[in-house]
């Protein structure tokens, strides 16, 4: 499937934005970004 519509790959900017959170939270709270995603999926979880 062809993930790039109009010359726009929306799903590399939606996974660029979830990176950038996790490293955002990670410096903010003094974790690694792994840590932060293991995290949250421990909480959607619950």
């Amino acid at each position: 499937m062809n993930r790039n519509i109009f010359g726009v790959d929306f799903h590399d900017r939606l996974e660029r934005q979830e990176q950038n959170l996790a490293n955002e939270m990670a410096s903010e709270y003094g974790v690694s970004p792994h840590e932060v995603k293991k995290i949250k999926k421990q909480i959607s979880r619950s």
